[in-house]
C-alpha cells in the first residue's frame, strides 16, 4: 500500500462507498476503486441496515447487504448496511474470499455480485476446490473432518458441536483486520474478532469475551 500520496484532486469512489481524493489515497486505505468520480449521495428512501444473513430483499433495488470483515458475513456482530452494487470494476488482482465461499479478483467484483467479503486472499487452493471440501458438513458423528487449511464453523444452534446440528467446512482466513469486536471461541479462548478466530481454526461460540 502507498505510504505517500499527492494532493491531486482526481476523486475516486471506493468499494467501501466512500469518496477518496485520488486512487493513491484509496489504495493507502486498502480500498479498491469502484468507479472514477465521487460516490453518489445516498438518496434512497429504503432501509440502510439489513440482515442477518445478507437478506438482500431488505435492501432497495441496485443495492445489497454488505457486512464488514469483522462481522464475518453476518454470523456475528451488528446488522449489515445496504450498499450500492458496483456496475464497473477494475481488473486489479487483489483476491478475496466471498461470503458465498467463492473467489473474486477484488472486493469490487465481489460486491458487484452482491457478495460481502469473508476474508482477504483466496478461499481455497486448486486441490481443495477439486475435492469440494468447502461447505461440506462437519462436526457430527456421521460426517467427515475438514481438509487441511479448513476448519469446522458451527452455527449458533449447533453449540460448538454439542448438538446433532452439523457445521460447515470453511477456509481459514489468510488475513484479518485489526478491528476489536471480541468473540469467545469454541475452545474457550477470546479472539479480537470472528475472522481471527477462524484464522486459528476455531468456530465462534458467542459474541463478547469468554467468561473468566
Amino acid at each position: 500500500m502507498p505510504t505517500t500520496c499527492t494532493r491531486d484532486y482526481s476523486p475516486i469512489c471506493g468499494c467501501d462507498g466512500r469518496t477518496y481524493l485520488n486512487i493513491c489515497v484509496a489504495h493507502s486505505h486498502a480500498v479498491s476503486p469502484r468507479t472514477t468520480g465521487a460516490c453518489p449521495d445516498a438518496t434512497s428512501a429504503g432501509p440502510t441496515t439489513c440482515g442477518p444473513g445478507g437478506a438482500v430483499n431488505q435492501c432497495p433495488k441496485s443495492t445489497f447487504c454488505r457486512y464488514s470483515e469483522a462481522q464475518y458475513c453476518g454470523e456475528v456482530g451488528a446488522p449489515g448496511e445496504c450498499a450500492e452494487r458496483p456496475t464497473e470494476c477494475t481488473k486489479e488482482w487483489a483476491p478475496v474470499c466471498g461470503c458465498d465461499d467463492r473467489n473474486y479478483s477484488n472486493d469490487c467484483v465481489a460486491h458487484s455480485h452482491s457478495v460481502s467479503i469473508r476474508h482477504r486472499g483466496l478461499c481455497q487452493d486448486a486441490a481443495e476446490a477439486a475435492a469440494g471440501t468447502i461447505g461440506a458438513a462437519c462436526g457430527t458423528a456421521n460426517t467427515a473432518g475438514c481438509a487441511t487449511g479448513l476448519y469446522c464453523s458451527y452455527p449458533p444452534a449447533a453449540r460448538c458441536g454439542t448438538t446433532n446440528k452439523p457445521g460447515k467446512c470453511r477456509a481459514r482466513p489468510q488475513a484479518c483486520t485489526s478491528d476489536y469486536n471480541p468473540v469467545c471461541g469454541c475452545d474457550g479462548n477470546t479472539y479480537s474478532n470472528a475472522c481471527s478466530a477462524g484464522a486459528a481454526g476455531v468456530s465462534v461460540k458467542q459474541k463478547g469475551p469468554c467468561p473468566q
